[in-house]
């Protein structure tokens, strides 16, 4: 994939590096679509764009979709409007030929000029898949003949927005997400569906699909397989999201778990991550485990204490992206987590809030993997449901994917 045009690349690293606004002359949404539209050739028959600017994990749980458009549409050309903070995500995609980033925090004045220089790359088709009013919004002002999205009902200025502004609908009622957990109403599906009703393509296959950066896959080996470790030991990934507290463990009790998980698989590694965000969870554990903390490179706590142990923070996301591929089982409150699991096809033991475990299993959970979903109410003793959890995927291992057909 081309990564924006050569004129794209240079206003998005203006952007990053000197953190100018979007509507700043320089470097404004417009001249950065208008230079995009100029570059992409005559010989594709249709043009694609899909909007995804929110969360990671929610654009990665979309990732078969263009997998799905150029299976179909090998002629396609499709672009991809994200944040600022996931254009790296699905950089190395062989489906996603061009990625322009939008961010909602813009002025009203600067979303307008966005979405009038969205209609110069001439769309065909457009599937919005952040499902508010920004989107809806740019849908429609894109000029496509044909646009697609998802309504959540519960949100109820957008249910009443989204069908006057896109051809094809599907509502998501609260009711159906809270009953019970229904594999139907998984994003992933949705977005499939969407893409089948604009005539853009039938899946081959709902697995998720996100590159690797090859720098990154070696950055982790060094510092998994380089330290006297057995080439057969299990990696077992704890990320330390702040969702844990809505789960029902707060920071003491993930240390316990943490030092629980040492001890139950003291031949594993365990490698703990942390986002940006969060801070109350990593600050913990690198004050229970000052020896694993990593300062610069990352190191593991010495043999006397805990071997083995190797905390990260302030990670690329293409280096947690290679750690996760490197794990044997990913421990996780965060969709994000579960998301790239899924697209590197390691097992997970996700942990989600009891109050929306059936609506977060459905539309969010793991996909095309081995997994174990628990949460307070189903699981009182929840760290030792963990534990369970964890030495149960151990021995189920990685199972093979099938070949898309």
């Amino acid at each position: 994939m081309n990564f924006l045009s050569s004129d794209l690349t240079r206003h998005q690293s203006r952007l990053s590096e000197h953190g100018s606004r979007p509507g700043a002359r320089e470097s404004g949404p417009d001249a950065s679509i208008a230079s995009l539209a100029k570059d992409i050739p005559k010989r594709y028959s249709k043009r694609v764009v899909i909007f995804r600017y929110d969360k990671l994990g929610d654009l990665i749980i979309i990732s078969p979709l263009f997998r799905a458009i150029k299976d179909s549409n090998p002629d396609a050309h499709v672009t991809l409007v994200c944040s600022q903070y996931n254009k790296d995500v699905l950089r190395n995609s062989p489906y996603i030929d061009s990625i322009v980033v939008y961010d909602r925090s813009w002025s009203f004045w600067e979303k307008g000029r966005f979405a009038l220089a969205l209609r110069r790359l001439r769309p065909d088709a457009t599937l919005v898949m952040s499902p508010d009013k920004d989107g809806f919004i740019l849908g429609f002002l894109s000029g496509a003949a044909r646009r697609a999205g998802m309504i959540l009902s519960y949100r109820r200025f957008t249910r009443l927005l989204a069908p006057l502004l896109l051809t094809e609908v599907e509502l998501i009622g609260r009711d159906l997400l809270n009953k019970a957990i229904n594999p139907h109403l998984h994003q992933s599906r949705i977005a499939l569906r969407l893409a089948a009703r604009l005539g853009l393509g039938e899946a081959r296959s709902q697995h998720l699909d996100i590159g690797l950066d090859p720098a990154a896959v070696a950055w982790t080996a060094a510092y998994t397989r380089a330290r006297g470790n057995a080439a057969d030991a299990p990696i077992l990934l704890l990320h330390l999201g702040d969702s844990w507290r809505n789960c029902g463990l707060d920071e003491p009790e993930v240390c316990r778990l943490a030092a629980q998980l040492r001890r139950q698989f003291p031949d594993a590694i365990l490698l703990m991550t942390a986002g940006p965000a969060d801070t109350s969870y990593f600050n913990a554990l690198a004050a229970e485990f000052p020896e694993a903390l990593a300062a610069g490179l990352p190191r593991p706590m010495p043999p006397d204490r805990h071997a083995n142990m190797i905390l990260f923070s302030g990670l690329a996301f293409t280096q947690w992206s290679a750690l996760i591929n490197a794990a044997s089982i990913v421990i996780t409150p965060d969709t994000g987590a579960v998301h790239l699991a899924s697209a590197h096809n390691v097992p997970v033991a996700v942990v989600y809030p009891s109050n929306r475990f059936n609506r977060l299993v459905s539309m969010f959970g793991p996909t095309g993997v081995s997994f174990r979903a628990l949460s307070k109410a189903l699981n009182p003793n929840l760290a030792g449901a963990l534990l369970v959890s964890v030495a149960e995927l151990l021995a189920e291992g990685r199972h093979p994917r099938p070949e898309p057909t």
